[in-house]
């Protein structure tokens, strides 16, 4: 079907991840940090690797990403507590600046 209505609540193959909606998708896409399932169930529960961060939203991104004012998460959880410069200030949101906080 053009809607791929035929393709939901299928069984899935042992090499393959199933979506709460219904979809199946290669189990390697599961965890990897896209949104392949499109209700983002593969992106779930994920557990990170030690030298990792783990988002708010479950993303798991390298450490080295954590605290370098780069949206990497794509929620801001891994540019929030961290230490600011001497030439700034901790917003109430958690974030560094250079100024003034809104």
């Amino acid at each position: 079907c053009d809607d791929k209505s035929d393709e939901l609540n299928c069984t899935c193959r042992k090499d393959q991840f199933k979506c709460s909606n219904g979809k199946c998708i290669p189990i390697s896409y599961r965890c990897d940090g896209a949104n392949h399932c499109d209700d983002k169930s593969d992106e779930l529960s994920c557990t990170c690797k030690n030298d990792e961060f783990k988002c708010f939203n479950g993303k798991c991104i390298p450490i080295s990403s954590r605290c370098d004012r780069y949206n990497d998460c794509g929620d801001n959880s891994d540019d929030l507590n961290c230490t600011c410069s001497n030439d700034e200030i901790k917003c109430s949101n958690g974030k560094c600046f250079s100024g003034f906080c809104y």
